[in-house]
């Protein structure tokens, strides 16, 4: 028996909400609709280039843009959140570089709401608390989608998902200090740190309820309260498979190879993509090369002489890099970048858990790649 889910890739939204609907009725015409959707940053068009005037006579005129910019970010980041909730009750993201920054919970971390459901004044109190709440908290509440940014989710058995937005610079292929366009939040080994720190979080998941079998159930909304249960546990005997998302994907890699005038012969060439997302996906641990001892837990040793669970990857999808999108392989790990649904594109991916030679495992059944106008 086999248990088999179709995910939807989306990513590089840039406010863009109309094509969002667009997709929802491509999908619906086609019979493709997802179990679970999963956005890989950039939902809106937030500059973090933009410097304030810092003048004493401009303070109350700085202060009421800033304030003006803040709101119209939330209120197109809720909007585009909303509109995939038309397509899934189970979405899912990670905030990309053009995101703000109350998108990324590592930055702004939550704050405490209290107990809700244990009378009326407490009720109140986490009511008026959620209105200081970090956007990517609020949005949790009102839409319903889940910020897994730096953090991990069980999605079915066996089954775990890391996210981590956010991007590097984007350099000059040819001439790799060159900087073309600034990274937020993060340098290329603070992103490798980060990524590494994240998948030996073996145990630290983000607790959803129901957090067993998500994908295969899309008609239960995750309940994001928080008195929500712990999430289930794996089966001890079938070792866990990963699937990893970033905004940012892997340097040299035909994925985030990018030319910003691909018509012009002279065109610079640019490097999109993460040494430090590279160096994870290529590991022999997440390639799966070294595979788990006849035990239990199956624990491995890797080759930093930290001892962690076996974690090969499903594959392996990001955005960031608009026209590259399209399937690629490190090693034996498919890279996808659905490209960027601001100009129509999106992909879907199937996975199917069935019996195999390592006991049950998942497999990558078929990934499509589409685009509405």
């Amino acid at each position: 028996m086999s248990l088999r889910s179709r995910i939807l890739l989306a990513g590089d939204i840039h406010s863009k909400v109309d094509n969002v609907y667009r997709l929802a009725m491509a999908l619906q015409t086609k019979k493709l609709m997802p179990n679970l959707v999963i956005l890989t940053g950039d939902l809106i068009n937030a500059n973090h280039d933009y410097q304030s005037p810092s003048s004493p006579s401009s303070s109350s005129v700085s202060s009421q843009l800033t304030r003006m910019r803040t709101t119209a970010e939330e209120t197109q980041f809720r909007a585009v959140l909303t509109a995939f909730g038309s397509i899934s009750r189970n979405v899912m993201y990670v905030p990309g570089n053009h995101d703000p920054r109350e998108a990324f919970p590592d930055l702004v971390p939550a704050v405490d709401l209290g107990v809700r459901d244990e009378g009326r004044e407490r009720r109140d109190n986490g009511e008026e608390a959620l209105k200081h709440a970090p956007l990517w908290q609020r949005m949790m509440y009102e839409t319903g989608a889940v910020n897994f940014h730096s953090r991990l989710v069980r999605l079915a058995p066996n089954l775990v998902m890391a996210g981590l937005g956010g991007s590097v610079p984007q350099t000059d292929y040819n001439r790799p200090n060159t900087t073309i366009h600034p990274g937020y939040p993060y340098t290329d080994p603070l992103l490798k740190t980060a990524l590494l720190n994240l998948l030996r979080a073996k145990r630290h998941f983000l607790t959803l309820h129901p957090a067993f079998n998500i994908i295969a159930k899309s008609h239960r909304r995750a309940d994001t309260s928080p008195s929500s249960l712990p999430s289930a546990p794996t089966t001890p005997t079938d070792p866990d498979t990963h699937i990893l998302i970033t905004h940012c994907g892997p340097a040299r890699c035909a994925t985030t190879d990018t030319y910003p005038k691909p018509w012009l012969c002279d065109s610079k060439r640019i490097e999109s993509g993460s040494d430090g997302v590279r160096s994870v996906v290529t590991h022999m641990w997440c390639q799966g090369v070294q595979p788990p001892p006849p035990s239990s837990t199956s624990q491995i040793t890797t080759p930093t002489g930290d001892t962690q669970q076996q974690p090969p990857l499903l594959f392996h999808a990001h955005g960031h890099a608009h026209t590259s999108w399209g399937l690629s392989q490190l090693g034996n790990v498919p890279v996808i970048n659905p490209g960027a649904l601001r100009d129509g594109r999106y992909a879907v991916v199937t996975v199917e858990r069935s019996w195999g030679e390592e006991g049950r495992v998942w497999r990558v059944e078929d990934v499509r790649f589409g685009c509405v106008r």
